[in-house]
């Protein structure tokens, strides 16, 4: 049971964080989401990069 517990966990603190976020203001979502996708696009670039490079 512990490790379901623990696994349900972060999933309801994320939304959680999701909801407050939502409702403080739409300016601040943005601007994280702006930032997490621009660090995800970043590392997926990179490891695209580096995946080319070793294969070729």
């Amino acid at each position: 049971m512990a490790a379901r517990k623990e696994e349900v966990a972060p999933v309801r603190s994320f939304a959680g964080i999701f909801r407050f976020g939502r409702e403080q203001s739409k300016i601040s979502i943005d601007k994280n989401t702006l930032i997490i996708i621009s660090v995800g696009f970043s590392i997926a670039i990179l490891a695209l990069h580096l995946i080319f490079k070793y294969l070729i």
